[in-house]
């Protein structure tokens, strides 16, 4: 090939088989970082190859760096460019024969619970980028003496979603379904395991009750808290240079503080003070609180960049040290609006049943939040992280945090 002496440079210090497997693992961890591994992203087609892209150039990005500073050889760019038209090929074309096969099959559900489930749940599964076709059980039109499960059988269900606490006069239906092995899930764990969220509409004192609460073990709390002290404090010190650099930027702006502090709602709801770097003006709050939009107009020129680059949220790390927060949990919320959303939004105050993070399920996965609809969307995450905590699952946010902070998302 016309880099083979390229290649043979490199072969000295690695063996072709490091090579691949260490590509490879550095792929997948971009995967994770460019969001391509995440549940239903095959769907989305126009997406899909600019995660592809994004995520090649991570890890050719990575392979350079690698070579460079740590085996201190030269990669060629003829094997860089091959590299990366190779893995984005590879990443994409298999997703996107999955993606038309997922899409010419149409999956039959069938609905089971009171009118007002049925109505929430079907326009939320319809809303699927998947083709899905949505079917209510009505004993009046199913035929005479026709059961759930007959009827599930003749119509071709493929899966029978129930309401988590079903009416009554349901239940009988519901075990003849179970007895006949047909496939069934509550609401609760059909949307978990679709959009890993939870559906609010459907959460009562007993979904609380019923099963493990990850977020709140022992094992887990202890070495989330030993994680986030080594994360933090290598996270401060790393970040001084950018931090000294971002308050030389706004002392240059125009008078006023370099930082700013505000109280917030922490673990069950014990006030705090949390730290920034100020992004508004310093009269942004002289009418009272107030939300804060995605397009705030009270955000200076060198805010806007911090709020981007999650800059202006560097000086939490030292919340993190004091164990105010964790690195991941639910953002807190400012005491002002949690009557106003625990009275709106049921249970909304739960989500303080863990420490509040500097990033987390919701931070990543629902947009800004500058309204009560907009709460209540991320409460969908903040929930399902809850009951759902773990090392693992703390690592694949963390990951995915570094592509939400590449694109400039909060």
């Amino acid at each position: 090939t016309p880099w083979s002496q390229e290649i043979s440079q490199l072969s000295h210090h690695l063996s072709p088989w490091q090579a691949t497997l260490a590509f490879g693992f550095t792929t997948l961890v971009a995967g994770q970082v460019s969001g391509l591994h995440q549940r239903g992203s095959r769907l989305q087609r126009r997406s899909l190859l600019g995660k592809c892209i994004l995520t090649a150039l991570i890890s050719v990005f990575a392979l350079t760096v690698a070579s460079s500073f740590v085996l201190y050889a030269e990669v060629g760019r003829l094997i860089l460019l091959f590299a990366f038209a190779l893995s984005t090929t590879l990443l994409y074309l298999p997703r996107a024969i999955i993606s038309g096969l997922a899409m010419k099959r149409v999956e039959r559900i069938a609905l089971v619970g009171n009118p007002e489930f049925l109505a929430a749940a079907g326009n939320f599964i319809q809303g699927e980028p998947r083709p899905v076709y949505v079917r209510f059980f009505d004993p009046a039109t199913a035929g005479k003496g026709s059961t759930l499960a007959t009827w599930a059988r003749q119509t071709g269900i493929d899966q029978i979603v129930f309401q988590d606490d079903p009416p009554a006069q349901a239940c009988g239906g519901l075990f003849d379904c179970l007895e006949k092995g047909l496939p069934m899930s509550p609401y609760s764990e059909f949307v978990g395991l679709e959009h890993a969220a939870v559906p609010v509409g459907e959460v009562s004192d007993r979904w609380w009750l019923v099963g493990r609460m990850g977020g709140l073990d022992p094992a887990y709390l202890a070495a989330k808290r030993c994680l986030d002290i080594v994360v933090a404090t290598a996270g401060l010190i790393l970040s001084a240079p950018l931090v000294a650099l971002a308050a030389l930027a706004i002392r240059l702006q125009g008078p006023g503080p370099t930082f700013y502090s505000q109280i917030r709602s922490g673990l069950r709801g014990e006030p705090f003070r949390i730290y920034k770097l100020r992004s508004m003006r310093t009269d942004a709050e002289k009418n009272g609180a107030q939300w804060a939009g995605k397009n705030d107009n009270r955000v200076t020129a060198i805010g806007k960049f911090l709020r981007k680059s999650r800059l202006d949220e560097v000086p939490q790390f030292w919340n993190i040290i004091k164990g105010d927060m964790s690195f991941i949990g639910p953002r807190p919320e400012r005491p002002e609006f949690m009557a106003e959303l625990d009275a709106a939004i049921p249970y909304f105050s739960r989500r303080n049943l863990v420490k509040p993070g500097l990033t987390g399920w919701a931070q990543i996965n629902a947009g800004y939040g500058a309204s009560i609809d907009d709460a209540r969307e991320k409460l969908r995450y903040d929930l399902y992280y809850v009951k759902n905590a773990s090392l693992e699952f703390d690592l694949h946010i963390l990951i995915r945090t570094i592509g939400a902070a590449m694109k400039g998302a909060r």
